[in-house]
């Protein structure tokens, strides 16, 4: 016993060491299960989760935690995509949360859910990062890194620069920019009557000037200050202005360029939320921040635009940047202006939708930022469903010397891809204008990149240069807005079915609409309207083609099915339906009245003999009589004999069932059933038909009360002798009568 207590004294030591070692002896430890991760004796050594970058500032320091993050898949297939976010931050950052609380030297700045993260400023005298780097959940910690506007350069400078001031190669025509004119801006409004009414876009840039700038005015509540946290509108850099006036500016008042147009989208809603300061810098918190708000503005957002970013590939943006996606809203990001070979996060994370600049006279501009990124070697955990490798930018628009507003209610022109992103959230925000119904991220990308343009000699597919193309307005929005219109004929499907059986059905479809993609679909619906089979096809047709669709159906799917069903094939704009019963195998069906056997038969106009009825129970259509549903369809042998004929029945026949039908035939599928007529006249009411139960007897049928008596052993004997019943049979009897 003394042994026992001396090994429970040293245990208890050892514990406590291991507390003091955390910095939390006299604190609450935090509630944790396995389900939320690593245990906080398992991280104790996890130096490796505190980022290089995080640098140590005398005795305080300021740091990012990342927390267990949900797969954006999953967040994208959840009913409420934001609420899942917010459900998996609350529930993995709350023992963080509850140790800070309780351990001196940690202030909690921010927390996040779009990206799953909490800002701390942490006094490394009183706790260590390698404490915090052992709490739950805890997977990372960074700096807050810096992210800049992606402003013009210079030759001289391969960096970001001020906003620069240049000189169009060319004078303004009275009506547009050469921007609008580039990607069809002035064509998509006359054709689609719309400049992006009903549709939100959020900027997150230096800020805007809507004092001096009347049609930049945002939304109700779509101004936020994370720099300064100013209440009133306004940009002390200037970045900010440009780039909102090239998504919904109206007109210029100044000078040659009065009365020209330079917003793609003017009456688009607008958000502007400042996450750049006055030099043009900003960080990686202040962007999440901007994100949350703007994704959950009561205006609706579907883009938002970010010309901005650091040169690098960082990590950290990836899940924010996905997390919207998922969340419906398009991220649009400039690619950079540090030339070709390189790339600016967040735009080159692969599920950002990445922009590169072009001039006036369609080449791309020097400063443009374009690569191929090799995925593996770029990011250190890259997402599952990501490429080997894949190319920014995705596409090019106006980034040289546009001409767009400034604060002070002037107008200049700036070059930089940041100049070039708005064009495309514009482009996005005039798409989802022209449509009926909300359209994906995925949707407008997909839209854009196929019908971007590259001028004669460039390379037809994607490039570090131009991506897929400079955009085209017009054309993306023509695709999105074409409505396929798919009409369904010819429903091939059976009306009646045995359990166990496979079947196929068919369906002619032909889009009597636009281009477009519909999902062809069947299910088998009960009769309580309940679906049993589903089965979805989806179809891409032109304008005015048909295509032949087929579902198959195996028997494994109907193995439990009895009874009466609909047979459902369905679009967007029709749908088919087929009554159809499905029955139990059938028992044997014999024809008791023999007068037919022999007979001649007249089947179209020609002569052939019955003989050697095979008859088949198949139920059709429910809504006829029994007489009215017989029929027979045979197979005419090389000697004239009509063989193998199957039955119509509207119900299955019981067991020893007795029915009297009029028997009619068809020489092929492609002519109407005639009567079968015998010497002239018709079969009416003259075929006797009864089925009986198709079964092998088992030694359980001579069971007499539940037992076996020498009755049973004289049956047994009987059916041997005179129906041929397997003698194994008889003999089991006699061994249950004899162990009786």
């Amino acid at each position: 016993m003394k042994y026992r207590n001396l090994i429970l004294v040293v245990c208890l030591l050892t514990l406590a060491t291991i507390f003091a070692s955390f910095g939390v002896v006299g604190a609450d430890i935090p509630e944790y299960s396995e389900a939320d991760g690593q245990s906080v004796a398992d991280n104790v050594s996890n130096t490796n989760l505190i980022s290089p970058g995080v640098e140590m500032s005398g005795d305080r320091v300021e740091v990012v935690i990342r927390f267990t993050e949900l797969e954006s898949s999953k967040v994208a297939a959840s009913n409420n995509p934001i609420e899942t976010l917010h459900s998996q931050a609350d529930r993995t950052q709350a023992p963080f949360l509850k140790y800070a609380e309780s351990q001196q030297g940690i202030t909690i700045q921010d927390t996040f859910w779009v990206t799953n993260a909490v800002l701390i400023e942490v006094e490394t005298e009183q706790v260590s990062l390698e404490q915090i780097a052992s709490q739950p959940n805890v997977e990372k910690l960074h700096e807050n890194f810096e992210i800049e506007a992606t402003q013009s350069v210079t030759a001289a400078d391969s960096g970001p620069v001020s906003p620069s001031v240049g000189t169009p190669s060319t004078e303004s025509n009275g009506q547009y920019t050469y921007g609008l004119e580039q990607i069809n801006t002035p064509q998509t409004w006359d054709r689609f009557d719309t400049k992006g009414n009903g549709s939100t876009v959020a900027v997150l840039d230096s800020g805007i000037d809507t004092q001096n700038h009347s049609d930049l005015t945002s939304v109700s509540g779509g101004w936020i200050d994370f720099i300064n946290h100013r209440s009133t509108p306004y940009d002390d850099n200037g970045h900010g202005t440009h780039v909102s006036g090239s998504v919904v500016g109206q007109e210029s008042d100044q000078g040659s360029y009065a009365g020209t147009q330079y917003g793609v989208a003017p009456e688009a809603d607008l958000l502007h939320g400042k996450v750049i300061d006055q030099d043009g810098r900003g960080d990686f918190t202040h962007m999440i921040e901007g994100m949350e708000w703007a994704i959950e503005h009561d205006a609706g957002v579907d883009i938002i635009s970010l010309s901005l970013g650091a040169n690098s590939y960082i990590e950290f943006v990836i899940d924010p940047v996905r997390n919207t996606k998922s969340a419906g809203i398009s991220v649009v990001a400039s690619s950079g202006n540090s030339g070709h070979g390189t790339s600016y996060s967040p735009a080159n994370v692969h599920d950002a939708f990445a922009v590169g600049a072009s001039a006036e006279d369609k080449t791309i501009a020097s400063f443009s930022s374009g690569e191929t990124v090799n995925t593996e070697s770029a990011w250190s955990t890259p997402p599952h469903d990501w490429p080997n490798e894949y190319v920014v930018p995705d596409v090019a628009a106006p980034g040289s010397l546009v001409y767009s507003s400034v604060p002070g209610g002037e107008y200049e022109f700036f070059s930089g891809t940041s100049m070039a992103a708005p064009h495309v959230s514009g482009a996005m925000a005039l798409m989802q204008s022209a449509t009926t119904e909300q359209l994906t991220p995925d949707e407008m990308e997909t839209a854009l990149r196929e019908t971007a343009r590259k001028p004669d000699g460039e390379p037809e597919t994607q490039d570090e240069r131009y991506g897929d193309g400079i955009i085209d307005v017009y054309a993306a929005t023509e695709k999105v807005t074409q409505e396929a219109d798919f009409q369904l004929t010819n429903l091939q499907a059976p009306h009646s079915s045995e359990q166990n059986e496979s079947y196929n059905v068919t369906v002619t479809a032909t889009n009597i609409g636009d281009i477009g993609t519909q999902n062809v679909s069947y299910e088998l619906r009960n009769e309580s309207n309940k679906s049993e089979i589903q089965i979805s096809e989806e179809v891409t047709l032109d304008g005015g083609e048909p295509t032949n669709v087929t579902f198959e159906i195996d028997s494994e799917q109907t193995t439990e099915l009895v009874g009466n069903y609909t047979h459902v094939v369905a679009t967007d704009n029709d749908q088919l339906t087929q009554p159809v019963v499905f029955i139990e195998p059938a028992g044997e069906i014999h024809i008791e009245d023999q007068e037919t056997t022999g007979q001649a038969v007249e089947i179209a106009n020609a002569t052939y003999n019955v003989d050697d009825f095979v008859i088949v129970l198949h139920p059709e259509d429910a809504n006829e009589s029994v007489d009215e549903a017989f029929g027979t369809s045979g197979v005419i042998d090389a000697d004239t004999r009509v063989r193998d004929f199957s039955l119509l029945l509207v119900e299955p026949l019981e067991t020893n069932q007795t029915v009297t039908a009029t028997l009619y035939s068809s020489t092929n599928q492609n002519t109407p059933h005639k009567p079968i007529v015998v010497d002239g006249e018709t079969l009416q009411d003259h075929a006797m038909i009864t089925v009986i139960e198709d079964k092998t007897p088992s030694v359980e049928d001579y069971a007499i009360d539940g037992s076996y008596t020498r009755q049973s052993v004289f049956n047994a004997i009987a059916d041997w002798r005179s129906n041929g019943l397997d003698r194994r049979i008889v003999f089991d009897v006699i061994a249950e009568w004899r162990s009786r």
